[in-house]
């Protein structure tokens, strides 16, 4: 079998989610004798042309953005018959205001329509979100994210202070809120240290000034109404003496959280939405891999397969202060968490399903 990717722009083969929904399956489907091509939607007519009818499946991935070009790759798949399969791991009809994202939500939203409509088969992560696109197409198949653990290694621990870690983007800055005041007044009492890997201030103004023009705001005076409220994660921080990690690419993340951090605990914080209900329990497998002990809140999607919640502000830091005060308690959830992940979301299992999805071989509803 042959499969092209047909990605958005050169800059996926930077992305995370990219990473986890293109780049390490193929890695996985090459090592069971699938031929693997990718090529951006901005490439050459002619170059494009040749690549999908070398191609006996052709995928397209994630949220697209110029229309134009999508449709010249939907129509020349078209033109030579071939089997076109569409994956989405988001719910990009449920971004929330506050997400960077928002900016081309329109044109997301009008391409994800079109691949729907033309897809053959569509993957995704999670039931929640295979639900929300069954409305618009029927022949869904779940593929899960899943994890290399010779990339996420799990390394002993020996810390005489443990390490509360949080790996996420400038995105997740509303998520982050609703425990930094908790994480804030328990390293009052309790030492312990905290340590950001990704999350960034920069990316958050930037992200600001892009949601002000489409508001239509002042920027130099109406960018406050949404800005101020962005930074308030970025103010507690810089008063927690956090340490900080930039974001890293895809080859250099796992190394750098599982042997550089090597944290005792991982947390998910995550506001309840509906947007957030269609997301996969990712950062719990990173962390799980690692051998760290995850806490994550009591709603979807880590309710499904996270086995040590909390509810609410005043939960999680019960919670967070049991694992902090206790090495068995953290030893042997992280033991368990370990165990899970690697048995359920192992990539060199879950591979076996892409390629089933690929070739047509998967039930739809899967």
């Amino acid at each position: 079998m042959k499969i092209l990717f047909i990605l958005n722009s050169i800059l996926d083969f930077k992305s995370g989610c990219h990473f986890y929904r293109v780049f390490l399956p193929s890695l996985f489907m090459i090592k069971n004798g699938v031929e693997i091509n990718y090529v951006t939607h901005e490439y050459d007519k002619t170059k494009m042309e040749e690549l999908v009818k070398w191609a006996d499946v052709i995928s397209f991935s994630r949220a697209y953005r110029d229309r134009e070009s999508l449709n010249f790759c939907i129509d020349t798949c078209k033109a030579n018959n071939k089997r076109i399969v569409y994956d989405l791991d988001d719910d990009i009809w449920s971004i929330i205001d506050e997400n960077p994202a928002i900016c081309a939500k329109k044109n997301m939203e009008e391409c994800g329509e079109r691949l729907l409509d033309v897809a053959d088969i569509i993957t995704t992560t999670t039931e929640e979100l295979a639900n929300v696109l069954r409305k618009k197409n029927n022949n869904v198949v779940i593929v899960p994210n899943a994890i290399d653990p010779e990339l996420f290694k799990k390394y002993k621990k020996e810390k005489e202070i443990p390490t509360v870690v949080y790996s996420g983007s400038a995105s997740h800055w509303k998520d982050m809120l609703t425990v930094l005041p908790e994480i804030k007044e328990i390293k009052k009492s309790i030492p312990f240290n905290f340590v950001l890997l990704g999350f960034t201030a920069g990316p958050i103004e930037s992200a600001m000034y892009e949601y002000a023009k489409l508001k239509k705001w002042n920027v130099r005076e109406d960018i406050g109404k949404y800005q101020s409220e962005a930074l308030k994660a970025w103010d507690y921080l810089k008063k927690m003496n956090v340490i900080h990690f930039p974001f890293y690419t895809p080859e250099l993340y796992p190394d750098v959280l599982s042997r550089m951090i090597n944290a005792e605990i991982g947390i998910c914080p995550l506001e309840n939405n509906v947007f957030n209900e269609s997301k996969s329990c990712l950062k719990f497998y990173e962390y799980g891999s690692c051998g760290t002990a995850t806490l994550a809140p009591r709603i979807l999607p880590y309710s499904k397969e996270v086995d040590y919640t909390y509810d609410g502000p005043n939960d999680f830091k019960t919670k967070l202060t049991k694992l902090l005060k206790d090495k068995e308690l953290r030893e042997v959830i992280a033991e368990r968490q370990y165990k899970w992940v690697i048995e359920n979301r192992n990539i060199n299992n879950v591979v076996k399903d892409w390629i089933k999805a690929y070739e047509g071989t998967t039930s739809s509803n899967t």
